[in-house]
């Protein structure tokens, strides 16, 4: 996790009333197929404005693999129905120690926690049903790895840890 509580706090101003335009939307049509724009278009828009900031930010560093742009664009369906109160706690607790968050995980109230811990194979699921390529469900699940060597997942974990 990168940044401080300051900087989370920074970046959820920055995204919680952001809106979709036309070319945004357009770019969404572009890259997905219809049933990963209903994937997309089912997470908040904090998390839909995000995953364009990500894909913008690869975008900038001249990356147009398909793959990779769709897994900017995927990688936090996994999170979808976890609600924002629980990614915050997840957050903050995780900063302050990730063994406490995956004991949180684990006990009875834990399932939203469970699910924000593992949602880079929930979404790797999701979008495998969805006809994506081996590549993009690929680089979904491991997109949080911590010892990868993938120069596509460095870059999008570089791009993911800006936004």
């Amino acid at each position: 996790m990168s940044g401080g509580v300051f900087y989370r706090v920074r970046q959820f101003s920055n995204l919680a009333f952001a809106k979709l335009s036309p070319k945004e939307k357009q770019i969404i049509s572009q890259h997905l197929n219809p049933a990963q724009q209903g994937l997309f278009y089912a997470m908040p828009g904090l998390s839909q404005r995000h995953c364009l900031n990500v894909y913008q930010s690869l975008i900038k560093e001249g990356h147009q693999e398909d793959d990779l742009l769709q897994t900017a664009l995927l990688h936090d369906v996994g999170k979808v129905g976890v609600s924002l109160w629980v990614r915050v706690f997840s957050v903050i607790v995780g900063a302050i120690s990730s063994t406490l968050l995956l004991m949180l995980a684990k006990g009875p109230w834990g399932r939203g926690l469970a699910a924000n811990l593992h949602h880079p194979q929930l979404g790797a699921d999701l979008i495998a049903a969805t006809g994506a390529s081996p590549s993009t469900v690929y680089l979904i699940r491991n997109h949080q790895a911590k010892e990868s060597r993938d120069p596509r997942l460095l870059a999008f974990q570089r791009a993911d840890g800006a936004h």
